[in-house]
């Protein structure tokens, strides 16, 4: 292997450490080089681009696994609606609307494909009425709706 070879692979696991998150130092001990060598590669543009390129990818790579397991993760919570256990359709509901709000948020911001308040209203709504026709607590049911409310006002809030 040539002292060139040897440089291209120190750089190479060096911008992959830094891009996934570890210290200069930490990096620098991975890729086997100084930690003032480190240093130097950053002060480059191009190597400083090339680890901007690594953590989009490493980004755009989780994202695409997160929603290859986001419909099951739904499905797991819509099923832990249908529990005989009042608590865990509770918080199955709970955790379905918390989640619903955080993406109808991030739509809202991007201006892309949100729903209106309507929409939003209308799901919490229907969560809320699939949750309280199974529940026989009236107490639970009041702190379900003083919840909701809560999450209602922040929606109408926008």
């Amino acid at each position: 292997m040539t002292q060139n070879d040897r440089r291209g692979l120190g750089e190479d696991r060096l911008a992959l450490a830094i891009a996934s998150g570890k210290s200069v130092r930490d990096a620098a001990k991975e890729a086997n080089i100084s930690e003032s060598t480190a240093y130097r590669r950053l002060s480059e543009a191009t190597f400083r681009v090339r680890v901007d390129e690594l953590r989009r990818k490493m980004t755009t790579d989780t994202i695409r696994l997160l929603s290859a397991t986001g419909n099951e993760a739904v499905n797991c919570l819509r099923d832990a609606m249908q529990s005989a256990d009042s608590t865990i359709r509770i918080r199955g509901g709970a955790e379905l609307l918390k989640y619903f709000w955080r993406l109808y948020e991030h739509n809202a911001k991007c201006n892309a494909g949100s729903i209106t308040i309507d929409q939003a209203i209308a799901l919490v709504d229907s969560v809320l009425q699939a949750i309280t026709d199974e529940i026989e607590d009236e107490s639970q049911v009041k702190r379900i709706g003083k919840r909701l409310e809560v999450l209602i006002a922040d929606l109408t809030s926008i």
